[in-house]
C-alpha cells in the first residue's frame, strides 16, 4: 500500500515538538533532517512507531529520519506548506550550533581534511606500489626513475601545508586562493627546510624582534600550523573586507591578508 506523505509528515512534525519547535529542515536522497530548538521536546519512539519511517538517529546536530528515495521528497514538499522553515544553505550553520565546543572543534577539522584524504590516499598507494615493486619483486630502478617516483610519492606529503590551508581557508569562508599562496609561503624554498636543520644539514633564520631571537624554518609536513594559519587568515580577510572600499577590495584585501 502506497504510504501517505500528509499522514506522514503531519505525524512527523507532531513528534518533532510543532512547527515552532524547528529550527531549520532540509533533505538528502533518502532522509529528512531537521535542526530543532528544543531536542527534550523530540519523541524519539514516535518517529520510529509511525508506519512509513524506516527509521531514526540523532547525529551532528540533525534528528535524521529515514524515509527512503522520492518519499522524502514528497514528505518534505507537505512540511514546507505547513509553513515549516527550511534550511538551504544555513543548515549545516544551524546544526553545527547544536553541538558541544569540542564536536565543533572535531567537526570542523573534519571538514579541513576530508577533501584533501583522496588525495593522500592516492599518494600513500602509490608509495605502497613503489615498495611492492621493490622489496617484493627485487626491482631496481636508475636514480632518474627514483626521482621521479619520488615526485609522484613525496611530494603531496612534503607540501602538505599548502592542501591544509586551501582547505581551511575555504572551510572557514576566506578565499581559497589565498589559502594556496599561504601554504605555499609556508614551504617556500627561501626558507630552510625544517628536516635538514632537524637533521643538521643547514642552519635555521634567525630573527631577532625586540631583543629576542626567533628560529625560522619552512613547514614542510606540518598540519596543525597550516590549519591555524588558514583559519587566522580567512578570519581576517573578513575583517578586511568590512571596511576596505569595494573599488579597491580586489588588490588591497589579498595583500593585507597575507601581509598581516
Amino acid at each position: 500500500m502506497a504510504r501517505d506523505a500528509k499522514k506522514v509528515s503531519t505525524l512527523v512534525l507532531e513528534a518533532l515538538g510543532g512547527e515552532s519547535n524547528i529550527v531549520s529542515m532540509t533533505h538528502c536522497a533518502t532522509r529528512l533532517r531537521v535542526v530543532t530548538e528544543s531536542n527534550e521536546k523530540v519523541d524519539k519512539e514516535q518517529i520510529e512507531a509511525i508506519e512509513g519511517v524506516n527509521g531514526y538517529f540523532y547525529q551532528s546536530g540533525q534528528h535524521q529520519i529515514i524515509l527512503g528515495t522520492g518519499f522524502v521528497n514528497k514528505v518534505y514538499d507537505e512540511l514546507k506548506t505547513m509553513d515549516v522553515k527550511e534550511g538551504g544553505d544555513n543548515h549545516k550553520e544551524a546544526a553545527q550550533q547544536k553541538l558541544s565546543k569540542p564536536q565543533q572543534l572535531v567537526r570542523a577539522l573534519a571538514d579541513v581534511f576530508i577533501p584533501i584524504i583522496p588525495v593522500l590516499i592516492a599518494t600513500g598507494l602509490l608509495m605502497g606500489l613503489r615498495g611492492l615493486l621493490v622489496n617484493g619483486f627485487g626491482m631496481t630502478f636508475s636514480d632518474e626513475w627514483v626521482v621521479l617516483t619520488q615526485v609522484l610519492t613525496d611530494t603531496a606529503f612534503i607540501f602538505i601545508p599548502v592542501l591544509v590551508t586551501w582547505s581551511a581557508m575555504k572551510k572557514f569562508g576566506g578565499t581559497p586562493v589565498i589559502g594556496i599562496v599561504l601554504g605555499m609561503m609556508l614551504v617556500a624554498p627561501q626558507l630552510p627546510d625544517k628536516w635538514a636543520v632537524a637533521f643538521g644539514d643547514v642552519e635555521p633564520l634567525i630573527l631577532t624582534i625586540f631583543g629576542f631571537d626567533f628560529t625560522v624554518t619552512g613547514m614542510q609536513s606540518s598540519i596543525l600550523p597550516a590549519v591555524f594559519m588558514g583559519w587566522l587568515a580567512a578570519k581576517l580577510e573578513k575583517k578586511f573586507r568590512q571596511w576596505v572600499p569595494e573599488v579597491i577590495d580586489l588588490i588591497l584585501t589579498p595583500f593585507l591578508t597575507l601581509f598581516t
